[in-house]
Parts: C-alpha cells; sequence; structure tokens
C-alpha cells in the first residue's frame, strides 16, 4: 500500500512539473479551442452536482451515488417499450473508456492538480485525464447499459488501463534493446500510461458480474478494446474473468442467430432474457484472440468515424421518426474524448464530446449507442424521450386515467381520463417518437 501511494505521488509530481513547465511557455497567450474546456467544465460541473458517499480524496465510493427516481424511471420506460425490438434497433446509453474513473482512483488525481492549476490562473480544465467521475457500477445505476474495457498487460498482470498509444521512435529503442540483451521484453509504446496502481482485469470483470447477477432483468454489453500488442497474447486471462463473471448469461454468436427472428438478424432483449441471457461481449479491434464463441464482431460505427464531432444531427430539432433516418437506419454510435493534457494533447477538439445538447440531437436521431465520457445522472437526463418531467403525476394503470402525447412536446403526461374532451379520446396508432415504434395521436 505505501508503494502504491508513494508511485501515485511520483507521478503526480511528475505531471505537475511537465504542466508548470508548460505554463511558462504558453502564459500570456490565449488557450488555444477554449471551447473544449468549456465543454469539460460543463460536464464536470453536472458530475459535482451528484449526492453520495465520498472518499478521502472527494470521490464517490462505489454504489453510493443517489439520483433522480424520475430519471431513474423515464429511462426504465424507455428500455421497457424497447424490448421486443432486434438489438440492432435497441438504443443503449454508453459510456466510453468505462474504467477510467476517479471513484478506482484513476486520474492521478487530476482533478486536484486542476485546483493547483487554477491558482496559477490556468483553466481547471486544463488536465483532464479520469474520463469518468463514477465506478462502472454507479453508472450501471442510473442508467448506462453498455460497458468499454481496455485490456492491457503491464506490471505482470492483465489490467484496466488507458494506454495503447503508437510512439514509432520508442518502439524502435526497444527492439534494438531486445536484440542486445536476447530478450523479448513484452512491452512496447502501447503500454505508456498503465501504472502498477491500474485495477487488474479481474476485478473489474468480477464488478460487473455481481452488477448483473443482482440485475437479472437487465440486458448489458460489454466491449473489449484490445489488440495483441495491449494484452501481449494472454488472451486466455481476458476471457476467464468475464467467462466467470457471467457465466451462461453470456449470449454467444451462434446461439444469437438461432433466437433472431429474422434470418441472419439479431434477437432481441426479451429473447435474450427468455433463454437466461443478459450479457453480449463486443471485440473491437483483433476481436478474434477472445474466442469468437462467446464474442460479437463490434457492429457499432468504427473509429474514427465514429468521433462526436463528425455526428451532423441535419434536420432534426425535436424526436420525431422523420429525422436523420441515416442513423435510424444503422447501428450507429459515436464516442467523445475528454482526456486534456493541453497543449500536447486536447481531446475534444480532436474527436468532441457528448454534452447534452449533442446527447439530445443523438436521442432525437435514435444514435445506436451514445458512449459517453463523464456520464452523470444529470447528463442522462437529456437522453429522456418520453414522460414529461415530474410524470406520471398519477399511476397510468389505475382505472379512470389516460396517457396523452402532448403535441407541443413530443412528451407523455397522466391525466384523468375525464378531464380528456371527446377528440381526444378517440385515439389512434401512429409512427412516431424517435424509436419508431406505436405511439398515440389524436384523431383527425
Amino acid at each position: 500500500m505505501a508503494f502504491r501511494k508513494m508511485f501515485a505521488l511520483h507521478r503526480t509530481l511528475a505531471v505537475m512539473a511537465v504542466l508548470v513547465t508548460v505554463d511558462f511557455v504558453v502564459r500570456g497567450s490565449d488557450i488555444r479551442n477554449r471551447n473544449s474546456t468549456v465543454e469539460i467544465n460543463r460536464l464536470l460541473n453536472l458530475t459535482s452536482m451528484v449526492q453520495c458517499k465520498r472518499n478521502p480524496l472527494g470521490h464517490c465510493k462505489r454504489g453510493t451515488v443517489t439520483y433522480d427516481p424520475w430519471i431513474d424511471y423515464a429511462l426504465s420506460t424507455q428500455r421497457f417499450i424497447q424490448m421486443n425490438l432486434p438489438w440492432d434497433q435497441y438504443t443503449v446509453l454508453g459510456t466510453h473508456n468505462s474504467f477510467n474513473n476517479r471513484g478506482d482512483n484513476y486520474g492521478i488525481h487530476d482533478d486536484q492538480l486542476q485546483a493547483l492549476l487554477n491558482e496559477y490562473g490556468i483553466d481547471p480544465a486544463y488536465i483532464n485525464l479520469a474520463q469518468q467521475e463514477f465506478t462502472m457500477t454507479d453508472t450501471l445505476n442510473f442508467g448506462i447499459r453498455s460497458i468499454q474495457l481496455d485490456a492491457q498487460w503491464c506490471f505482470g498482470k492483465l489490467r484496466l488501463a488507458h494506454a495503447g498509444n503508437y510512439y514509432k521512435r520508442l518502439d524502435s529503442v526497444i527492439r534494438a534493446i531486445e536484440v542486445l540483451t536476447r530478450r523479448h521484453l513484452n512491452v512496447s509504446s502501447r503500454q505508456l500510461g498503465c501504472s502498477p496502481t491500474d485495477r487488474p482485469w479481474s476485478e473489474g470483470a468480477a464488478e460487473l458480474g455481481a452488477w448483473v447477477t443482482a440485475h437479472p432483468g437487465d440486458v448489458i454489453a460489454v466491449t473489449i478494446n484490445s489488440d495483441p500488442l495491449w494484452d501481449w497474447r494472454h488472451g486466455r486471462e481476458v476471457m476467464d474473468p468475464l467467462l466467470e463473471a457471467f457465466g451462461d448469461r453470456i449470449l454467444r454468436p451462434a446461439e444469437a442467430w438461432r433466437l433472431a427472428t429474422t434470418p441472419g438478424g439479431w434477437p432481441s432483449a426479451r429473447d435474450m432474457l427468455r433463454a437466461g441471457r443478459s450479457v453480449l461481449i463486443f471485440g473491437s479491434n483483433n476481436y478474434s484472440t477472445y474466442g469468437g464463441g462467446y464474442v460479437f464482431q463490434y457492429p457499432y460505427t468504427r473509429y474514427p468515424e465514429n468521433f462526436a464531432r463528425r455526428f451532423s444531427p441535419g434536420p432534426c430539432n425535436r424526436p420525431t421518426i422523420q429525422c436523420c433516418d441515416h442513423y435510424a437506419r444503422s447501428m450507429s454510435g459515436f464516442s467523445g474524448e475528454s482526456m486534456m493534457i493541453r497543449p500536447f494533447y486536447d481531446g475534444p477538439a480532436e474527436m468532441g464530446v457528448v454534452t447534452p445538447d449533442v446527447l439530445e440531437a443523438m436521442t432525437a436521431c435514435n444514435v445506436k449507442l451514445p458512449a459517453l465520457d463523464l456520464a452523470s445522472p444529470e447528463l442522462l437526463r437529456s437522453a429522456v424521450w418520453s414522460w414529461a418531467p415530474g410524470e406520471p403525476a398519477l399511476d397510468p394503470r389505475a382505472p379512470g386515467t389516460a396517457v396523452v402525447l402532448s403535441a407541443d412536446t413530443g412528451r407523455w403526461r397522466v391525466l384523468p381520463a375525464s378531464s380528456l374532451s371527446p377528440a381526444a379520446a378517440q385515439l389512434r396508432p401512429c409512427r412516431a417518437g424517435p424509436r419508431a415504434i406505436p405511439s398515440w395521436a389524436v384523431a383527425a
């Protein structure tokens, strides 16, 4: 434990030294792409609104985040409505690099560095290393259903680590050392960013397995983001913890095609649950490393076409099936990037970031997988398209009540049936809403 604390302190001091040096270089000049800091600050402000039990560093302890019950009810309603849709038409909210969260001590105290740099007059979002604030358990609790994991073999273990960059010159030096020492080091520039304090992969798998066990009525997707130069041929150490955590809840590709109602298509969430399956595992990059018997090839929009800044809502200004048809007809997915070490790297400027207004537009356009950075209950509020705020004010199942679709907002309300006009009592099904599912409109 003392070693871990000392190592984290040394890393923090090293980063501080670099940033103070950079401050002298850029002092007196405007920070480039200031919009990036504005966007990240918006997301950070939303995370700060959360109530939870906090650890000594001020971050939320796992499983303690509280949130507005209305958000939970509205998102639960939307998932329930989609239960009979094939998975390629199902919208699932996800997180980008879900494990890289401050609740699990990732980010090497970047929030404290932000406060220090603020004292120097530098924008507090000048550095942001943790791409999530809350643990995977908490994000799943408040509505996330797609998790992304990075598998890196470093410091003698398979770890959840945010690394994977490629620097040709460094790799050339490593290869030269291998030739001189006649030893294979099993390391490359792709391990830069990995540390011995990063969580073992097996711990993350066990955390997800515990959540799935406690929520048998929910389907989640887990994406393995890796390749052979990340895990160094330790594919078994990738799969074994997942198999142990999820067991027979994993939907296998061969089984999925049998459950699908359309040949070659996807089964619905309801079909999966009836078969006792509640976990889909996707593999990005070289997915076959992890065994095609359990892992689907990643079906959503791929890098770099999935950059959030490439999302173009076009004519969308409200959630209707008529808008953004090109997203509605495909397994569209977009991911932001909140990591910033300016002026060296500016993720929001390069990839974009999913802010509340962007998430609202993606929801309206039926983007199947918005992968969020710095996810929070307040950010997920922008993904609600069903109930109006505060609704249902009455029990929609009670006799004498009616669910009404507002012509102005497209949101649902529950009213006493006696308060409706005769015209409103004559309802007919129509195709409306961002999911292309039956809803109701007043008959002409």
